[in-house]
C-alpha cells in the first residue's frame, strides 16, 4: 500500500508496444523494473478497501445515527431528534442542518434521488412523507409535507426529467403494496425565507396486493426506465416486494398527468408478470447497474432470503404483457444458510454484500467470493444495527451503525476478470481486461497462441505469437518444424512491418528471407497463389529503399529459381524498364518489348506540361539505345512508336537505327540494300524498312518542323534511293524541294542534294536545287534543256530584284522558244508575261525570212503604248506650266497684302500699347511685342527643340547682325503663338507655377 501512495492508481504506468520483448529479434532492450512492480502491488491491492469517510467532520460524536443515505457523492444523515445533515462526502465540513420539527415522530425511511436534489422521508407514526429540496446558501431548505396511506418503502427517481427545481414524475412503493405517481415541484424563496412547495398531483397507478386472499407485502423495491433508442415514450418498471420481483412494459403519456396510468392499465391481475421465490424475510433490496441520467442499465441484482436473483437487461422489441426483459438469469445463493445478507451493491464486476459480522464481494462473471471483511463490533447494540447504504453513481458501499461509518470503495476491480474468461476460453474478451497490464496480456497471448497452434490454424497462431512477447527465436523454430511456410511467412511479415528505417540491416535480412521463402512454395501446388503474395509482399510501400539497395541480390536470387516471369515482375516494379526490355529482346519478344516500352514513355507523357519533359527524359536513352534492333524486327511499329512521342524524341539521335535499316551497304551491316541481309528478309521487307524511315522523317520535317540539316539530308536521300522500287518517291522529292524553295533559307545541303540527285539522274530535282543555290541560269538551262518552259518561266520570276537578270533569263526563254521550238505566237505571248521585254529584245531572235504578219498585232500595240506614253508626257509638263505661273501670282499678292492697326492697339501677350517698341502682326490679326513673343516662346517650346536652341543662341548675344535678325523673324514669324500650330501641340502644358496666395482672382 505504501508503494500505491507514490503513484496515481489511475494513470500508472502502461507498457507500450515498442517495448515488449522479443518484438525486434536484433535489438537489446532494457528491461522494465518499475512497471513491473507497480503491477504486482496493483494486483495485491484489495479489490474494496475500507476507508474512513471522516463523517465526523460533520457530525458530532454524541450525535446518533438512524439513517444515511448517499447519491452522486452527497450524503444526508438523519440523527435523533429528527435532524438532517447533509454535506458533500469529501468536504464533509461543507454542512447543512435541516431540523424537521417532528420530535413526537420518527423517521421510518428515507430516500435521495441519484442526483443529490431531493429528499423524501417517511415518517413512522403518522405515515407522513416529507419533501426537503434542495436550497441555495444562507436559505431555509424547502420542506413540503403530505400524508400517505402507507409508508414509503421505495422510491423510483426520474433521471431523465428533473431538476434542481423538479422531481419529474416519479413513483412511490408503499407499504400496503400500492404504487404511487407523484411529481414535486418547488419554487425559490426569498432569503431567510422558506421556499414555496407545490405538489402537483398523488395518484395511485397500480397494486401489487389486489387478491384480498394474500398478505400484503410491501413495494420495497421500484425502478423505471425508457427503452433506449425508442421514440414512442416506451418505459420499463421493475418492482419488487419480499417474494416476488414484477416487470411492466409499455408507452406512458407525456405531458397529462399520471404519466404511468397507461402503462400499468394493461396490467390485470392475470396478466402482471413475477417471478416468485419463496422467503421468510418481511424485506428485500433491488439493485441495478449503472445508474445515472446519461447511463442505460444493463444488469440487475435482487437480494432475497435464498440469495442474490440476478441477471441482465435485453432490449428488443418487448412491449406487452408477457415480455420480458430479464436474461441469463440465476440465483446466487448465501455462503452460509446461518447468516443471510441485509444489503447489496451491484457492482460492473462484483455484488457487494453486507451480513451481520461482514462483508462479501461475489464476481459476477463465477460467482465467486474474491474479497472478504470482517466487522467486529464490540457493542451488541451496534451490531443488531449494522445498516448499509450505496452510492449507485460512484459505486461506493457505506456500512454504519449508530456512531460510526465506513466506506468500502472498488478499486480497479475489473483487474482479474482476464483470468476468468481466460479459463473459459474467451480469449478476445480476456485481451480487453489487460490492456493496462502488458504481463498479463501477454499471458492471454500465449495461451491463445497455443490453443491455436494445438487446432493446426498456424496463421491464427502466427499472428498471435507476434503480439506476444515471446522471443523471436523460440516462434522461429516453432515454424520451422512445420511442413509449409505459410505462418512464418506471416509472423516474419509482422515483424519486418514493426521494424524502422534505421533498421537497414535486419529489414533487409528477413526482406531476402521472405522472398526465399515464397519462392521455395512457387515449387508447390499452390504456384500461382504464391506468386500472387510474392507480388503483393513486393509492392509494400515500406520496402521500397530497401528493394532499390538490394536490386542486383534481388534478382540474382529470382534467376537461381528460375522465375523469369517474376524478374520482369521485379524490374519493372523498380521501373528499371532497361532490364524489361533487354529481357524481351533477348528472347526475340521484340513486339513486346516495344510495347512495354511505349506504354511506360506515354504515361510520363501524362504528367502535367513542367514535369513532361523530365520524367520523359529516363524513356529517351530507352528509345535511343533499343531502336536500331526493334527498327530490324518491327520497323512499322517502331516508327508508329516514335510518332506518338511526339517532339520529346530527338529525330538527329535516332540516325544510327535509320542509317543501319536504310542506308547504303557500308554505312550499316544490317542494312537491307546489302544482298546478304536481303536474303534473310522476308521479300517486301526491303521497301517496308525504307517506307517506315521515310515516313518518320516526313513526320519530322512537316509535323515536327524539324530543322536539323542531318534530318533533311537523310530524307532526301532516302527519296532518291528509293525511286527505283517506289514510283511515288519521285513526285515526293520534287514535293520537297519546292516546298523549300518557298522558305526563306532552305534547310538541307544543297551541294550534297545536288551531287545525289546528279548520281541518281534526277535532272528536275537539280533544277530546284540550282535555284535554291541561287544559280538562276544553270537552272534555267537545265530545264531548258529537259523542254520544260513552264518550269524555265517560275525560274524566270525568282530574281526579283535584280531586273537585269531577270530580263536575262526570259530573253533565253523566248531565244529557245524561238529558235528551238518556232513558236512565234507563245513568244509574242512572253511580251504580255514579261513587261521587262520589248518588241524590240525578241526581234533579233527571228530569222531574216520569218514574215511579220503574225506579229502584225503585236508590233501595232508596242507603236499605240509608245504614242500614249508620249501624249502623257505632254500632258505632265502643261501641268507643272500652269502650276509655276500661278505661285508667281501669290507671292505677288503676299507681298502687297497689309492690315490696319490703331494707334491704341494693345499687345495680346502683355496687354500693353503696342506701338511703343519693335512687334509682329500676324495674319490672324493677333500682334505681339518682339520682347513678348521672345519670353513665350523660350516659356512653350519644350527643351532640346531645335528653334528653341536657336533662340536662346541669337537672344544671348551682344549685338544683332543682319544674319541674326533674318534668323530671328523666320523664327517669330512662323506662325502665331496664341493660334498656330505650336499652341494646340503645347495644349497639354501646364500653367506657369504662381503664387495663388497673392493673386486675388484665385479666391
Amino acid at each position: 500500500a505504501d508503494l500505491l501512495q507514490d503513484f496515481d492508481k489511475d494513470d500508472y504506468v502502461k507498457s507500450s508496444r515498442s517495448g515488449q520483448a522479443g518484438l525486434n529479434p536484433f535489438d537489446d532492450d532494457e528491461e522494465r523494473i518499475e512497471a513491473p512492480r507497480i503491477q504486482r502491488a496493483i494486483q495485491d491491492y484489495p479489490i474494496f478497501r475500507r476507508e474512513d469517510p471522516n463523517f465526523s467532520a460533520a457530525l458530532s460524536y454524541t450525535a446518533e445515527i438512524t439513517h444515511i443515505t448517499v447519491t452522486n457523492g452527497v450524503a444526508t444523515v438523519a440523527i435523533a431528534g429528527n435532524i438532517l445533515i447533509r454535506f458533500p462526502t469529501l468536504n464533509p465540513r461543507n454542512s447543512e442542518t435541516i431540523d424537521l420539527m417532528k420530535n413526537e415522530d420518527k423517521i421510518h425511511s428515507m430516500f435521495q434521488d441519484p442526483m443529490a436534489h431531493h429528499i423524501l422521508i417517511s415518517m413512522e407514526k403518522s405515515s407522513e412523507c416529507i419533501y426537503v429540496g434542495r436550497g441555495p446558501k444562507r436559505c431555509v431548505p424547502r420542506v413540503h409535507t403530505t400524508r400517505l396511506k402507507g409508508h414509503i418503502e421505495s422510491v423510483a427517481w426520474n433521471l431523465h426529467d428533473q431538476s434542481e427545481q423538479t422531481t419529474g414524475a416519479i413513483l412511490l412503493g408503499l407499504s400496503n403494496g400500492t404504487i404511487v405517481e407523484t411529481e414535486v415541484d418547488t419554487q425559490e424563496g426569498m432569503v431567510g425565507v422558506p421556499g414555496l412547495v407545490k405538489k402537483k398531483y398523488l395518484t395511485e397507478v397500480h397494486s401489487l396486493s389486489k387478491d384480498p386472499l394474500e398478505q400484503v407485502e410491501p413495494v420495497t423495491g421500484i425502478y423505471f426506465h425508457p427503452f433506449p433508442e425508442s421514440t414512442e415514450y416506451k418505459y420499463y418498471v421493475v418492482a419488487t416486494t419480499p417474494k416476488r420481483i414484477y416487470q411492466f412494459l409499455g408507452v406512458v403519456t407525456k405531458g397529462k398527468p399520471p404519466v404511468f396510468q397507461d402503462l400499468f392499465v394493461f396490467y390485470e391481475p392475470d396478466k402482471v408478470q413475477f417471478m416468485e421465490i419463496p422467503s421468510d424475510r418481511n424485506s428485500s433490496q433491488l439493485q441495478l447497474w449503472p445508474q445515472g441520467p446519461k447511463a442505460t442499465p444493463g444488469a440487475f441484482a435482487w437480494l432475497t432470503g435464498p440469495g442474490v436473483y440476478h441477471g441482465t437487461l435485453e432490449f428488443r422489441s418487448q412491449c406487452k404483457p408477457g415480455d420480458t426483459l430479464f436474461k441469463s438469469k440465476g440465483l446466487l445463493p448465501y455462503s452460509s444458510k446461518d447468516s443471510l445478507a441485509t444489503g447489496v451493491l451491484l457492482t460492473e464486476y462484483h455484488y457487494f454484500l453486507l451480513f451481520p459480522d461482514r462483508v462479501e464481494a461475489i464476481c459476477v462473471m463465477n460467482n465467486e467470493k474474491v474479497f472478504e471483511d470482517k466487522i467486529n463490533l464490540k457493542s451488541p447494540r451496534d451490531r443488531a444495527f449494522l445498516q448499509m447504504c450505496t452510492d449507485p453513481v460512484y459505486g461506493i458501499a457505506y456500512v454504519y451503525t449508530k456512531f460510526m461509518v465506513f466506506a468500502y470503495t472498488p478499486y480497479k476491480e475489473g483487474r482479474n476478470i482476464w483470468k476468468i474468461y481466460l479459463d473459459l476460453g474467451k480469449y478476445e474478451q480476456a485481451l480487453s481486461y489487460t490492456q493496462d497490464n502488458q504481463e498479463n496480456r501477454n499471458a492471454v497471448l500465449l495461451r491463445q497462441a497455443e490453443h491455436y497452434f494445438s487446432e493446426k490454424r498456424y496463421k491464427d497462431a502466427a499472428l498471435t505469437y507476434y503480439q506476444s512477447q515471446l522471443s523471436f527465436e523460440e516462434v522461429v523454430l516453432k515454424f520451422l518444424q512445420l511442413e509449409g511456410n505459410d505462418a512464418l511467412i506471416t509472423f516474419l511479415n509482422k515483424k519486418l512491418k514493426d521494424l524502422s528505417t534505421k533498421d537497414s540491416a535486419q529489414q533487409t535480412m528477413l526482406l531476402l528471407w521472405l522472398i526465399e521463402l515464397h519462392l521455395n512454395d512457387m515449387k508447390s501446388e499452390v504456384k500461382e497463389t504464391s506468386r500472387r503474395e510474392l507480388h503483393q509482399f513486393l509492392t509494400l510501400p515500406f520496402l521500397k529503399d530497401r528493394l532499390e539497395e538490394n536490386q542486383k541480390t534481388i534478382y540474382d536470387l529470382l534467376s537461381s529459381h528460375g522465375a523469369v516471369e517474376d524478374v520482369v515482375y521485379f524490374a519493372n516494379l523498380m521501373k528499371d524498364y532497361e532490364k524489361v526490355i533487354a529481357h524481351y529482346i533477348q528472347q526475340h519478344r521484340f513486339e513486346e518489348a516495344l510495347k512495354n516500352l511505349t506504354e511506360k514513355a506515354s504515361e510520363a507523357l501524362q504528367a502535367p506540361e513542367g514535369e513532361r519533359a523530365r520524367r520523359f527524359q529516363r524513356f529517351s536513352s530507352l528509345y535511343y539505345k533499343f531502336s536500331p534492333v526493334l527498327m530490324q524486327h518491327c520497323p512499322q511499329s517502331t516508327v508508329q512508336s516514335w510518332i506518338k512521342m511526339d517532339k520529346y524524341l530527338e529525330p538527329k539521335r535516332l540516325i544510327p537505327a535509320l542509317v543501319q535499316c536504310s542506308g547504303d551497304p557500308e554505312q550499316g551491316p544490317n542494312s537491307p540494300f546489302r544482298e546478304d541481309t536481303q536474303s534473310k528478309l522476308a521479300p517486301g521487307t526491303v521497301v517496308g524498312v525504307v517506307s517506315c524511315a521515310t515516313r518518320y522523317l516526313e513526320y519530322c520535317v512537316n509535323t515536327l518542323k524539324n530543322t536539323d540539316k542531318a534530318i533533311h539530308n537523310f530524307l532526301l536521300s532516302c527519296y532518291a534511293k528509293s525511286i527505283s522500287s517506289d514510283p511515288t518517291s519521285s513526285q515526293k522529292l520534287l514535293n520537297y524541294l519546292v516546298c523549300q524553295s518557298k522558305e526563306k533559307t532552305v534547310v538541307y545541303d544543297a551541294h550534297y542534294a545536288l551531287r545525289l540527285c546528279l548520281e541518281h539522274h534526277l535532272d528536275e530535282a537539280c533544277v530546284h536545287i540550282y535555284s535554291a543555290m541561287g544559280l538562276y541560269e544553270e537552272a534555267l538551262d537545265l530545264a531548258l534543256v529537259l523542254s520544260n518552259v513552264k518550269l524555265a518561266k517560275d525560274i524566270a520570276n525568282l530574281p526579283s530584284q535584280n531586273k537585269d537578270l531577270q530580263k536575262t533569263l526570259w530573253l533565253k526563254i523566248a531565244k529557245h522558244v524561238i529558235e528551238k521550238q518556232k513558236d512565234i505566237n507563245q513568244a509574242t505571248k512572253f511580251l504580255e508575261t514579261c513587261k521587262l521585254l520589248r518588241m524590240e529584245d525578241i526581234l533579233p531572235f527571228f530569222s531574216d525570212t520569218a514574215t511579220i504578219d503574225p506579229l502584225r498585232d503585236t508590233v501595232c500595240t508596242s507603236l499605240t503604248e509608245y504614242k500614249n506614253q508620249v501624249a502623257e508626257l505632254q500632258r505632265d509638263m502643261e501641268s507643272a506650266s500652269d502650276n509655276a505661273r500661278n505661285i508667281h501670282s501669290d507671292i505677288q499678292v503676299f507681298r502687297n497684302q497689309y492690315c490696319k492697326l490703331r494707334s491704341t492697339a494693345k499687345c495680346h501677350l502683355c496687354g500693353s500699347t503696342l506701338m511703343t517698341s519693335s512687334f509682329y502682326m500676324f495674319p490672324c490679326h493677333h500682334a505681339c511685342h518682339k520682347s513678348c513673343l521672345i519670353k513665350e516662346l523660350l516659356l512653350i517650346l519644350p527643351a532640346g527643340h531645335r528653334d528653341k536652341e536657336k533662340l536662346q543662341g541669337i537672344v544671348g548675344g551682344a549685338q544683332m547682325k543682319e544674319e541674326a535678325k533674318a534668323k530671328l523673324d523666320a523664327i517669330l514669324g512662323a506662325e502665331c503663338v496664341l493660334c498656330g500650330d505650336l499652341m494646340v501641340e503645347t495644349i497639354d502644358k501646364e500653367f506657369e507655377a504662381m503664387d495663388m496666395t497673392k493673386d486675388d482672382s484665385w479666391n
